[in-house]
């Protein structure tokens, strides 16, 4: 049987991350009591982790300060959370076990699998090969749809033809003009204009950019046809540093090579399972069987339940076994493994296949964990890294539960006093408008167009005529109704504007002109405190929490002598 599951054992039970090193030379930003510090690196680190999250005309020394509060506000947690021993836990040590394994597997994939299909001297060309822009020309010459070898071995002579007699001196410019099939670029003797390097499996590309300026390439097939392509020239062209940009290009690499990774799997995955002597028992299956009619989805609890009321003798019924272990798979196995939480949360079992694939997925995981435990992974510096950083995770989440947040149940009163409290900022519908809106470049256009639609309740079908705003000429510049914080620079003149106003000319950022008339506005309306809340309650204890955990930090820091290096951290901000 072809398991459907062999190929995503890999994938289902790993997500792929990025581990980061250090550089040799690391200064130290912050110092916490007399042994915890933080490094420039890790500042580093956290400033690239959290810039998504930040706003985009934030200052660098404001962003590099507030990475560095966060970065010793976690310090001090985990200081009082090894104090604490709960790296010891018992609980948090059980939850760490899938994410060990997890961590191990992930090193193997890109061991066994991505670096043999995906190594380190492709990243590095790919990124070589963007460090410039190319300007090209391009004599097509396009091949029959549907395929036909023999027509395809003409278009092939005909593109040969044309590059002998550039190849003795004749114009190129010419023969682009006279031969390509590209109607858009013969007649400018093929001139294609600056392309990038944007993947490594386009014939194409892979020729330019290995071409020197002014010379000419044999005939290049890729799936449209044979190309003769000439570089006119090479330009410079701004990227990012090896190391930020390297992942991005092993994500495309591994994109284009979908079909060679997923292969490199099947054949490791199966040469797993024949090492190990993994052969069905189909007694038992047929019999396990007996019991399910039809095919149907069942939700972990269900399974494992229905299991436990089948006969004694269907339960240790054999299903499957590794021979070279004498080991055997029983329904007994299938319940003690529903047992353990995270296996899995609903499977079908309806059908021989839809059972095997299951046992098989179990199978196959197993097996893929024992090989990287036997490859001593679980010591490797990257899982050692990665499992560190889950585990500390933990700890602080644990840290908080039980020394800092405490116990939390506000009671119905206190609840509605933060609804109060916060009725107009975060419990009420926020004010609404539609209008239309006419955009322009010219002062004296927008001046116009407000004089003459003063006193009316449209602006007429001037927004269909003139506005530069994309997409709003077929609606005449007509919004739907939306927030009033939804219209950016033209908000602060909406919360102000009444139903039937008309607003402008309001020059926004880009030097534009904006005239507006509200059609339509809703008032802010408080929701009924019945409809929110529940999600007043969890506002509440999650105000409470941010107030303990602040407390208990100033305490913490109160106690410990916490330094700053504002010499580099400054650095650093200028640096970015």
């Amino acid at each position: 049987m072809k398991s459907v599951t062999k190929l995503a054992v890999f994938a289902s039970f790993v997500a792929l991350l990025a581990f980061s090193g250090c550089g040799k030379k690391d200064p130290v930003v912050a110092r916490i009591g007399n042994r915890e510090k933080v490094t420039l690196s890790e500042l580093n680190n956290e400033v690239s982790r959290t810039s998504m999250f930040s706003r985009a005309d934030q200052p660098a020394s404001e962003k590099y300060r507030k990475a560095l509060d966060a970065l010793i506000d976690r310090k001090i947690k985990l200081m009082a959370a090894y104090r604490a021993k709960l790296d010891k836990d018992s609980a948090l040590q059980k939850i760490m076990k899938p994410e060990v394994q997890r961590a191990m597997l992930q090193r193997m994939y890109d061991i066994e699998i991505l670096s043999p299909v995906v190594p380190e001297k492709d990243i590095r060309d790919f990124y070589a090969k963007s460090a410039k822009q190319i300007l090209i020309r391009d004599i097509v010459f396009k091949l029959p749809q549907p395929a036909d070898p023999a027509r395809e071995d003409s278009v092939k002579q005909k593109a040969t033809d044309v590059y002998n007699r550039i190849r003795k001196g004749e114009s190129y410019l010419e023969m682009a003009r006279q031969f390509s099939e590209d109607p858009k670029t013969a007649f400018n003797g093929g001139l294609m204009g600056v392309i990038q390097y944007t993947r490594s499996d386009d014939p194409v590309l892979n020729a330019v950019f290995s071409m020197k300026a002014g010379t000419v390439s044999e005939p290049v097939r890729n799936k449209s046809g044979f190309h003769i392509l000439k570089v006119e020239e090479i330009q410079p062209k701004e990227r990012l540093p090896y190391e930020k940009a390297k992942d991005q290009i092993r994500g495309q690499l591994e994109r284009e090579r979908r079909s060679l990774l997923t292969e490199k799997e099947k054949q490791y995955v199966d040469r797993l399972r024949t090492k190990s002597g993994f052969a069905w028992s189909e007694p038992g299956i047929d019999s396990l069987l007996a019991h399910f009619k039809g095919s149907r989805q069942f939700f972990r609890e269900e399974l494992r339940d229905s299991l436990r009321r089948l006969p004694e003798s269907v339960r240790k019924a054999e299903l499957a076994r590794f021979k070279d272990r004498n080991k055997t798979i029983t329904t007994e196995t299938i319940i003690q493994r529903l047992d353990e939480k995270g296996f899995i949360n609903s499977v079908n079992i309806g059908t021989r296949e839809a059972l095997m694939n299951t046992i098989d997925r179990w199978v196959m995981t197993d097996l893929l964990i024992a090989s990287a435990e036997r490859s001593g992974l679980a010591g490797h510096d990257l899982v050692k890294q990665r499992t560190r950083r889950m585990m500390e995770r933990l700890m602080i989440d644990s840290l908080n539960v039980r020394e800092i947040w405490g116990s939390i149940r506000p009671d119905s009163a206190a609840v509605k006093a933060h609804y109060e409290a916060f009725l107009d900022s975060l419990y009420s519908e926020p004010p609404q408008a539609q209008i239309q809106e006419v955009l322009v470049n010219d002062r004296s256009l927008a001046e116009r167009i407000r004089r003459e639609t003063e006193g009316r309740w449209d602006l007429r079908r001037f927004p269909e005529q003139h506005t530069l705003r994309p997409g709003m000429k077929q609606k005449n510049g007509i919004f739907d109704l939306k927030p009033v914080s939804q219209y950016g620079e033209l908000a602060p003149y909406l919360l102000k504007a009444k139903r039937g106003d008309t607003g402008g000319p309001i020059e926004l950022k880009n030097g534009q002109f904006s005239v507006f008339k509200v059609l339509s506005k809703r008032e802010k309306k408080a929701r009924p405190f019945e409809t929110v809340e529940m999600r007043v309650r969890q506002d509440l204890i999650r105000s409470i929490r941010r107030d303990r955990e602040k407390a208990w930090l100033e305490e913490q820091k109160a106690k410990l002598r916490i330094t700053i290096d504002e010499k580099v951290l400054q650095q650093a901000a200028n640096a970015q």
